[in-house]
């Protein structure tokens, strides 16, 4: 359980509703949609695992580090509780049509 930076009370912050501050995080990046997400907590830490599918061509690698660091701080800046490890798997990679 995470503590309330003014110590007046303990807070509870559920799963889902650290989910939903990934799942906005993503919804912000062109190119990516989210297939499926866990969270694992430890200790006052949480790890999230991820499975997004990414529009060809965009770069994998600056994509995944981009979306690690914007969850992080979704979720570090709106609540006290500090994520340890984001794990990314790209399950698929799509090609966006082009309209004629």
């Amino acid at each position: 359980m995470a503590k309330n930076k003014n110590n007046w009370s303990d807070l509870n912050i559920s799963d889902d509703a650290l989910l939903i501050g990934a799942s906005q995080a993503i919804s912000k990046m062109d190119g990516v949609s989210q297939k499926h997400m866990k969270i694992s907590r430890h200790e006052d830490k949480v790890d999230l695992d991820i499975s997004i599918e990414v529009r060809y061509p965009l770069n994998i690698p600056n994509l995944s580090y981009d979306l690690q660091k914007n969850i992080k701080s979704n979720i570090e800046d709106k609540t006290p509780i500090k994520v340890d490890k984001i794990d990314i798997e790209v399950s698929n990679l799509y090609f966006e049509e082009k309209e004629n």
